[in-house]
């Protein structure tokens, strides 16, 4: 491929995927499993859940702001009556 052609490609991926940031992928699949966790965790459960999240977060050398970003939202989200 020439080079031309591939830079091209390259820009045209950068356009159509700048929603595809790991903070959307992550909003979207809370926004996805809420629902089923809601109904299928209880409180302590729940409470576990976000433990483990903040547990990973740390092993990957953290909680980064976006990690405790994801995990408030999560923790919002699962607790939100519907």
């Amino acid at each position: 491929m020439p080079e031309i052609a591939r830079e091209s490609a390259a820009n045209e991926n950068r356009k159509t995927c700048r929603e595809c940031t790991p903070d959307a992928d992550a909003n979207t699949a809370v926004d996805h499993l809420a629902p089923l966790l809601r109904d299928k965790l209880d409180a302590s459960e729940r409470d576990d859940l976000e433990r483990m999240l903040e547990a990973v977060a740390v092993i990957r050398g953290g909680p980064i702001e976006a990690q405790e970003r994801f995990i408030a939202r999560t923790v919002r989200v699962l607790a939100e009556q519907h």
